[in-house]
């Protein structure tokens, strides 16, 4: 059995797929299996994968029947790894290579931690990594102080059966990779990293540079906020977690006021604020 398991979901992503496998084979950590599920494109993404895994033992290719979607892409694959460490990496972004030992090193150090986070913030430069944080201090350095948690599954490991145990990706458009994350840190020790263990390529085809759905983004945000921090699991007491939301919805006030007179919205973020005052 591999020590960790590499998933690359794929859909439509031919110019981009094949840099995402090789950062992977580069890897001077080796005892890895790489499963690669393709959910169903239409462009010559398939073909670029079937070729690398008759290549190399290593890699476990996939190819849906129908098209599963995002996040339920991701929660099939996750049924097909053998190892207890899940490690994403998005089909469009890359590692280097000495990601995946970065990774297991801290795991080897802390192996009941739930999450393994690479996050930049040169506050955080002056304490040795890794860092152990258990879910109180998690919470307050995400919510209070840096947002340790903003980051894509790209920058994270899993401990699978803390994956299993949150109830793995919801499916929730634009934040359901920061539900899921909270969920688990809420229960579990977090382990923070340094940020030079990947690469996130940004281009025009990524959902989150659509102007049209800044604002519900930001909204179901909100929402999340909400209902991990006044649920039972939340390590933080219910007057903070208040405080905090009330902090959040203010600033979700004015980012929209901004961002709708800016983007000439105007209906659009008046509609958002509605929705936000009566949540």
């Amino acid at each position: 059995m591999a020590k960790i398991s590499v998933i690359i979901t794929c859909y439509n992503r031919e110019e981009f797929i094949s840099n995402a496998i090789e950062s992977v084979l580069s890897s001077e950590f080796k005892d890895f299996e790489l499963i690669i599920v393709d959910d169903t494109s239409h462009d010559k993404s398939w073909e670029i994968i079937n070729k690398y895994s008759k290549d190399d033992s290593r890699i476990k290719a996939y190819r849906n029947e129908a098209n599963l979607g995002d996040y339920r892409n991701r929660n099939y694959s996750v049924t097909l790894c053998s190892s207890d460490l899940i490690k994403f990496v998005d089909s469009d972004d890359e590692i280097y290579p000495h990601s995946l030992t970065v990774f297991y090193d801290s795991f080897l150090q802390f192996p009941n931690a739930g999450l393994y986070v690479s996050s930049k913030y040169p506050e955080l430069l002056n304490k040795k990594f890794p860092i152990l944080l258990s879910p109180k201090e998690t919470f307050e350095i995400h919510f209070l102080q840096y947002g340790i948690l903003d980051v894509g599954p790209l920058s994270v490991m899993f401990n699978k059966k803390n994956l299993l145990m949150a109830g793995s990706f919801s499916g929730l458009r634009y934040v359901g990779d920061t539900e899921v994350f909270l969920k688990i840190a809420a229960r579990t020790s977090t382990v923070l990293l340094n940020g030079s263990l990947v690469f996130w390529r940004q281009h025009e085809g990524q959902e989150i540079k659509s102007e049209a759905l800044v604002f519900d983004r930001e909204r179901i945000s909100l929402k999340i906020y909400k209902e991990v921090l006044l649920s039972d699991n939340s390590p933080l007491n219910n007057r903070i977690s208040k405080k905090i939301l009330k902090h959040k919805k203010r600033e979700l006030i004015i980012s929209v006021i901004k961002k709708s007179i800016k983007l000439k919205k105007i209906i659009s973020g008046l509609n958002v604020l509605i929705k936000v005052i009566r949540d």
